[in-house]
C-alpha cells in the first residue's frame, strides 16, 4: 500500500477495506487497471479532487492485483467508482464519465471541500 497525501493505491488483496471504509466520513473507492484507458483520465481527476478535497480518504484499487476487492463489492468492470459516506455505500459510478461527474456526486454528499 502506498500513501500519497489522502490517497491510498492498493497494490494487493491483504488489507481489510471495511476498516478502511470505516476510517474516514467520506471514502471514495477508485476501481481500475493499468490497461483501461478510460481509468487513466479518471486516475488523473482523482489526484486532481483529492489534492482539493483533503477530508476525503481516495482509495485506488487495481483489480488486476486485487480482484477479491472488487468481488466483495460487487465490481463487474472498470473503471468503477464507489463512493461511501459513514461506511454506507450512497454511490456506484461505472464507465467513461464526464469530467464534472465525479465533482457534482461529491459536492452532493459533502458539500465545498
Amino acid at each position: 500500500m502506498k500513501r500519497k497525501g489522502n490517497i491510498l493505491d492498493l497494490e494487493t488483496p491483504d488489507i481489510d477495506i471495511g476498516e478502511l471504509i470505516s476510517s474516514s466520513d467520506v471514502v471514495v473507492l477508485d476501481f481500475w487497471a493499468p490497461w483501461c484507458v478510460p481509468c487513466h483520465s479518471i486516475n488523473i481527476l482523482v489526484e486532481k479532487i483529492a489534492r482539493r478535497c483533503p477530508s476525503i480518504l481516495f482509495i485506488k484499487i487495481n483489480l488486476d492485483t486485487a480482484p477479491e476487492m472488487g468481488s466483495k463489492l460487487g465490481v463487474m468492470s472498470v473503471p468503477t467508482i464507489l463512493i461511501f459516506a459513514k461506511r454506507r455505500l450512497v454511490t456506484r459510478l461505472s464507465g467513461i464519465l464526464e469530467a464534472n461527474t465525479l465533482d457534482k456526486k461529491l459536492f452532493e454528499i459533502v458539500g465545498r471541500c
